[in-house]
């Protein structure tokens, strides 16, 4: 048996691909800590439980009181809870593809399966879509917030903030690497808390009727809607993971990571709107914060609100340009091909922005399309071919996401009447 001189290793490791030299296939504690000291360090355990919570808690908590306000209350918790647990399943489906298959963007995954190319555009295609829109609200965000505290700001002065804050504060936010993001997700999250103490500082209005139970199906789904909307980062999930692994961590402790975070995130969400609904009943607004009266400590927390968007912003668009990543470059070989995507998608994202000003019914659609495909029947479909285990369990988890979809589409509906 020949020996291979240390000439030949490093000419054997210079032909590797690069998503193989962050293999995931971690054997022992040994293997983790070599490959923690010959990569670049990525994200710690924290800091990716932070960036988990970040990436979920966004504006959809300012309208989660509404959508139990439509449940009612014990259904509102049951079904939001459902929805943790199903979109938890669904990343840890995508988690084992990514360390069976060794690839770390979503579109990669779908490669060898049957029909894998169509599976694989229309997986890169909807995440970035879905990606720029989501973005797009954010940017949207920054002019309600100003309109909030100044009603009598113009037109042109709107635009002017929007495109400041836009290109001076999400933009150079989304050039950072995900490990350097925790400070943004730390403040975001504290926003939120912040929202929640004005809530609970509130007092109870006289008017406000609360209904511990009724049967409405439109309204459970509108809660399990919004819940898949809330944790519906599934290309955000592939390039969180590849950053754990270059900070030398395993797939265990990264869904340890993964389903702490959505638990924490799980657990504010059903505090900010089981908080709500009993200070503001029935009467609680899309934006719950229109609830609050007009004040220097509510402007704070809208500008929170602000904040907490900033910390999202950029974990969208790491996770989008992820998949563009993967599709056209393999990988990004230097910062400036990174730049000119990222400036191509805050560029787009900021044009919807301008020309769709109220994202509602859009954000809707977004909803019904990530509920029926990301979240549910593509990573059933990959876990069927690749993983295994019973096929049963997929097979059901795809058709639960369709069921879902109608749902979707029926809040869709009633928006529409």
């Amino acid at each position: 048996m020949e020996d291979v001189t240390a000439k030949e290793t490093d000419t054997l490791l210079d032909q590797k691909q690069p998503n193989e030299m962050y293999s995931v296939n971690f054997n022992s504690k040994d293997c983790a800590k070599e490959k923690a000291v010959s990569e670049p360090q990525g994200s710690g355990y924290w800091i990716t439980v932070s960036n988990m919570m970040k990436s979920s808690i966004g504006s959809c908590v300012l309208s989660i009181t509404w959508t139990f306000s439509q449940a009612t209350l014990l259904p509102g918790i049951l079904f939001f809870i459902i929805a943790t647990v199903y979109t938890t399943l669904c990343y840890i489906i995508i988690i084992k593809n990514c360390e069976k298959l060794n690839e770390f963007t979503l579109n990669k995954l779908f490669t060898n399966l049957p029909g894998g190319k169509i599976f694989e555009f229309l997986c890169w295609t909807i995440s970035g879509f879905c990606g720029m829109l989501s973005c797009a609200t954010y940017i949207d965000l920054v002019r309600d917030t100003i309109l909030k505290v100044s009603p009598q700001v113009t037109s042109f002065w709107l635009i002017t903030i929007q495109t400041i804050v836009t290109w001076l504060t999400f933009y150079p936010l989304s050039l950072l690497e995900l490990k350097d993001l925790w400070i943004t997700s730390v403040l975001g999250i504290l926003s939120v808390l912040y929202a929640l103490v004005l809530i609970w500082c509130h007092p109870v209005e006289e008017t406000a009727t609360m209904e511990i139970f009724d049967f409405n199906m439109l309204g459970w789904c509108n809660v399990a809607v919004l819940g898949t909307q809330c944790y519906s980062g599934t290309f955000v999930i592939p390039p969180l993971y590849r950053d754990y692994v270059k900070g030398g961590g395993d797939t265990r402790d990264f869904i340890s990571a993964l389903t702490l975070g959505n638990s924490l995130t799980c657990f504010i969400y059903i505090i900010f709107a089981v908080s709500a609904y009993i200070v503001f009943g029935d009467n609680v607004e899309g934006d719950v914060l229109l609830n609050l009266p007009q004040s220097f400590l509510c402007h704070i927390a809208r500008f929170g609100q602000l904040i907490s968007v900033i910390g999202a912003f950029p974990l969208l668009t790491a996770g989008a340009l992820s998949e563009f990543e993967g599709q056209f470059f393999g990988e990004f070989k230097n910062f400036f091909q990174r730049a000119i995507c990222v400036t191509v998608f805050v560029l787009v994202a900021y044009i919807i922005a301008l020309l769709i000003p109220d994202l509602g019914m859009v954000n809707l659609i977004n909803a019904c399309i990530l509920a029926v495909t990301l979240v549910s029947v593509f990573p059933a479909f990959m876990g069927f071919y690749n993983l295994d285990g019973n096929n049963t369990f997929y097979i059901m988890f795809g058709i639960i996401g369709l069921l879902l979809g109608v749902g979707s589409f029926s809040q869709l509906a009633g928006f529409g009447n």
